[in-house]
C-alpha cells in the first residue's frame, strides 16, 4: 500500500499522485503508508506512546478521507491523503523481503540520505566490522555522513528498488522504495469495486484511462 500527498484538483500538479513521476517511491504496510501520509500524530493511538500502536484501520481510512486545512499539505481545498493499494515488480528489484537492508542504506541508495542516514550507515559499518571506527570518522568522506566513498550503496537506479526495515513508519515492518512510479503494479479496479473516496477513484481512473 501506497500512502500518497494530498489530492487538490486545482493544484494536483503539486500535490496530488503523479504516475508520471520520476522521482523515488515508498511502499509499504497500511499502518506505514497512513504514517507516511497522515502524519504520525493522525496515525498512532498516542503519538507520545508508540508502543500504543496505530489506530484501526477504518479510524484511518476515515481520517484520510476527511476534509480537513490543518493535515499538514496545504489549504482546506484539499481533500486529505491518498491510500491506494500498489506493489513492487518483484522482477526489477534487488533484492527479496527476507534479505532486506537497513533503513539507512535504502534512503542513502535512493538518494535521499542526509547526515542522519550517513551518521547510521556508518555506525552499522563499524558494528558490521567492515570498517574500524576512525575509518569512518576521519576516513575518505562522502558528502553523506561520515561513511567512506567506496562502502557508499549503489544507487537504485543503478541496481533496482530496495527491500529495506522500516524504523521510522510501521517501525519494524519490511517497505520498499522504488526508482519512480513507473516500477509499481497497481489495482485501479481494486479501487474502483471497493473504495467509495472520491479522491481514489479518480486516481483510479486517470491510471486505467492512462493504460496504467
Amino acid at each position: 500500500l501506497m500512502g500518497g500527498p494530498l489530492w487538490d484538483d486545482t493544484v494536483a500538479q503539486k500535490t496530488g499522485w503523479n504516475p508520471e513521476g520520476e522521482t523515488p517511491v515508498h511502499v509499504g504496510t497500511f499502518e506505514a503508508a497512513s504514517h507516511r501520509a497522515l502524519g504520525e500524530d493522525r496515525a498512532r493511538q498516542d503519538s507520545s506512546a508508540p508502543e500504543r500502536g496505530y489506530r484501526p484501520r477504518e479510524d484511518l481510512m476515515e481520517v484520510a478521507g476527511t476534509h480537513r486545512e490543518d493535515i499538514g499539505f496545504g489549504t482546506s481545498n484539499q481533500t486529505s491523503a491518498q491510500m491506494l493499494p500498489f506493489r513492487v515488480r518483484e522482477e526489477s528489484m534487488f533484492n527479496t523481503p527476507g534479505m532486506a537492508v537497513s533503513d539507512s542504506y535504502a534512503n542513502i541508495a535512493s538518494g535521499e540520505g542526509g547526515m542522519e542516514y550517513g551518521d547510521a550507515y556508518a555506525t552499522e559499518l563499524v558494528q558490521a566490522g567492515v570498517v574500524e571506527d576512525e575509518d569512518a570518522i576521519e576516513g575518505i568522506y562522502s558528502s553523506i555522513g561520515g561513511v567512506p566513498e567506496e562502502h557508499m550503496p549503489e544507487t537504485i537506479e543503478e541496481t533496482g528498488g530496495l527491500y529495506y526495515r522500516n524504523e521510522h513508519e510501521d517501525p519494524g515492518s519490511i517497505s520498499a522504495i522504488v526508482p519512480t512510479a513507473k516500477d509499481l503494479q497497481h489495482w485501479p479496479t481494486e479501487v474502483m469495486e471497493h473504495s467509495t473516496n472520491p479522491a481514489q477513484r479518480r486516481t483510479a481512473e486517470f491510471l486505467l484511462g492512462r493504460g496504467y
